[in-house]
């Protein structure tokens, strides 16, 4: 079992463990959610797109283009030439 792998068996212990904290819970989530994407992009959806769209930042990820990222302070991609 990888790192990642076992990151995930960690998060899933945590969300199973029953707090119940809403924050907590949706951190929890998102994490879930990234390390999941980044492991098989092709079967899970892009995290940032699932945040915003859970949060109301924008409805889908066409609505004002694939660079609009409303709440960011900056891209933290480098920019292409």
């Amino acid at each position: 079992m990888g790192f990642v792998e076992r990151v995930l068996d960690e998060i899933a212990h945590k969300l199973r463990d029953g707090q119940g904290d809403e924050t907590r819970d949706a951190q929890l989530h998102a994490a879930q959610q990234a390390l999941k994407w980044a492991t098989d992009p092709q079967a899970f959806a892009n995290p940032l797109e699932m945040i915003e769209r859970e949060a109301g930042w924008r409805a889908t990820p066409s609505d004002k283009g694939p660079s609009a990222s409303a709440g960011c302070l900056a891209d933290n991609r480098p920019v292409r030439s």
